[in-house]
């Protein structure tokens, strides 16, 4: 059985704008924010698992948390504006909105990235994990265990 051609005709319009009509809802559709990638929260959900258990001091590998893709990470600490992390990382960081003062003060992210140039941040309270009390290695291996322990007043800091 064979489709006349008007009905051939008309399934090929249908088809058409179907696809366009899904080309464009993806276009459309709004970057995924820092906080909605699977594992976000990872870091923090570790510190208070690890509080749980009274524990005060733990090594926690960002790899081992976040998955295994992502293979290089950084800490962005207080103040870094969007610019800045174009010119120090050379990534887009527009989906953070961060405005012209850059990062909160009570903010701070892991950044983390992927052999395919896929990057995302993980948005942490300071009050919970400040990852910017010390210094840190601009970029470092996402592999690298992150040491942290708790301060009197129930912080998880980097050790330095």
């Amino acid at each position: 059985m064979r489709l006349p051609k008007t009905g051939l005709y008309l399934i090929t319009v249908i088809l058409v704008a179907w696809i366009g009509f899904l080309a464009f809802a993806i276009a459309s559709a709004p970057a995924k924010a820092e906080s909605q990638f699977s594992t976000s929260g990872a870091l923090e959900k570790a510190v208070a698992n690890a509080d749980a258990e009274g524990l005060s001091v733990v090594g926690l590998s960002p790899a081992d948390l976040y998955g295994e893709e992502y293979v290089v990470a950084a800490v962005v600490c207080p103040y870094s504006t969007e610019d800045g992390l174009m010119q120090m990382y050379g990534v887009d960081a527009s989906e953070l909105n961060l405005g012209p003062n850059g990062v909160a003060e009570d903010t701070n992210y892991l950044m983390l990235g992927t052999r395919e140039g896929e990057v995302v941040f993980d948005q942490m309270s300071r009050n919970e994990v400040d990852l910017c009390a010390i210094r840190t290695q601009p970029t470092f291996a996402a592999e690298s265990l992150l040491p942290l322990m708790t301060s009197q007043e129930g912080v998880w800091t980097l050790l330095g």
